[in-house]
């Protein structure tokens, strides 16, 4: 019993041991890990074992020992699992482009309230612009777009008669951006690094890991460039329903000019308007 006493084993030899090779008199040496308690948490639990494995990760009956190559693979993690916090280095240009998509993404949506008030000729501004923004839904607000500039009256038409194309094209195009920016605005993203051991592309990844679809559309895409076609794209329709209010604003005080539609920008391109527009920006 002496050397059983001075053996060193691990927790779930001693465990094993305790039930049937210790006498009861020397039960006690292996403290609180035959007591039959409740314990509150996980943490616990784990906080009394570490305490009883003590520093060196195993048991010692009687002496200390060397711990064994066995003890040494089983010694747990004291590392915390790492929680993230997307605001590690790898993560920023992601967050700049997903940021700036919104902000033209809703500086776009502000245009289409200027215009609307200015299409709907109500007396009163302030109850129009509150009327338009009481709606939640972007789609429903270029639906009011549309449903004003179907009730314009000839004259109107007379003077602008590509008025209500271009914007049924303008809403359109809206629409099919729509999507893009409701997969960069709700699609989670994860780092991945463990690509390498998967054959499957490291760093910056759609997480899809739990089936969701905005991320899966984005699978196999250059996030970046995905990103900022729509960031892009959204300043360019902005801009032009900009000039088409500022051409029905001023449609009683001097002749016409309704704006061209805009090129669009191609994925990793910027559109020409937009590129001209930029160099303007730098000029001034």
């Amino acid at each position: 019993m002496q050397s059983l006493l001075t053996k060193s084993v691990d927790l779930g030899a001693l465990t094993r041991l305790l039930g049937s090779a210790l006498h009861p008199t020397q039960r006690p040496l292996a403290g609180n890990l035959l007591e039959r308690r409740s314990v509150p948490s996980r943490s616990a639990a784990q906080g009394r074992a570490q305490s009883a494995l003590g520093s060196s990760g195993c048991i010692s009956l009687g002496r200390e020992c060397p711990m064994s190559e066995n003890t040494k693979s089983r010694r747990p993690n004291k590392q915390k699992p790492q929680i993230e916090r997307f605001s590690s280095r790898e993560y920023r240009p992601y967050a700049l482009a997903i940021g700036q998509l919104s902000l033209a993404w809703n500086d776009l949506h502000e245009s289409v309230c200027v215009l609307f008030n200015s299409i709907a000729s109500i007396t009163d501004n302030e109850k129009t612009q509150a009327a338009f923004q009481a709606v939640d839904s972007d789609r429903i607000k270029r639906k009011m777009l549309k449903a004003v500039f179907s009730q314009l009256e000839p004259d109107e038409i007379r003077l602008n008669p590509r008025a209500i194309d271009d914007i049924k094209w303008v809403c359109g195009q809206i629409d099919a951006l729509e999507e893009g920016r409701n997969n960069a605005v709700h699609g989670p993203l994860h780092s991945f690094i463990y690509g390498r051991i998967f054959d499957l592309p490291e760093g910056i990844q759609p997480n899809d890991v739990y089936g969701n679809t905005r991320a899966a559309k984005l699978r196999n895409k250059n996030l970046l460039t995905e990103y900022r076609y729509v960031r892009d794209a959204a300043i360019v329709l902005r801009d032009f329903i900009d000039a088409m209010e500022d051409s029905w604003r001023w449609l009683d005080r001097r002749p016409s000019t309704w704006p061209e539609r805009p090129q669009l920008p191609n994925r990793g391109q910027k559109s020409r308007d937009l590129a001209q527009h930029s160099d303007r920006s730098k000029r001034e």
